[in-house]
């Protein structure tokens, strides 16, 4: 059984230590069927950080964040749930592989966010460390042609426009995993094309 977490995430700046997320969305998919699909929008952590430039990236104000109902801690305690109706977290065999655009980045700020609810196990929901992450598709599709096919840079919204993917409301985590998704797609047909 196949079982993959798509996911994306927004954040009020860079360092996961310091700052937190804001919104988390995605959607599961168990054996190429999509089961659940969910966004969460929430107050920041108590403690984090908030860098306005972060936000701006998402069109959004400090006082708008702040005024949103659910708190970290409630939307984590959902998230944790959800998750925990489709893996064993203490079958080693019944995991998730993580799926995300520059993946490394919403794994850390995931798991960060955990942490921050005296949680350290986020990663035994998730097959340790193999994530599936389509910047790396980009990557090797580059090395494949011996081109440079994503200019300026292999951004999510650069890739979405050379392949004409609707990506219409960049850095809302549930625009950007759809968008991911079908890249994925696309990227994973043209890679594996003799």
């Amino acid at each position: 059984m196949e079982k993959f977490l798509w996911l994306d995430c927004e954040t009020t700046g860079l360092d996961p230590k310091k700052n937190t997320v804001h919104q988390v969305a995605g959607e599961i998919v168990i054996n190429g069927v999509s089961v659940e699909e969910f966004n969460l929008e929430m107050k920041p952590h108590d403690r984090a950080e908030i860098q306005k430039e972060a936000l701006a990236v998402s069109n959004l104000t400090v006082e708008q964040v702040m005024a949103r109902k659910m708190t970290s801690g409630e939307a984590y305690r959902n998230f944790d749930r959800m998750l925990c109706r489709h893996v064993n977290k203490y079958d080693k065999e019944d995991k998730f592989v993580f799926c995300a655009y520059n993946s490394n980045f919403d794994a850390q700020f995931i798991n960060e966010w955990y942490i921050k609810n005296k949680n350290k196990y986020f990663f035994g929901l998730c097959h340790g460390g193999a994530y599936f992450d389509p910047l790396q598709l980009a990557l090797l599709l580059e090395i494949k042609s011996g081109k440079r096919l994503f200019r300026p840079n292999r951004k999510l919204a650069t890739v979405a426009k050379y392949f004409n993917v609707p990506l219409d409301n960049a850095h809302d985590a549930l625009a950007d995993i759809r968008a991911t998704r079908e890249i994925a797609k696309i990227l994973f047909e043209r890679i594996t094309k003799s």
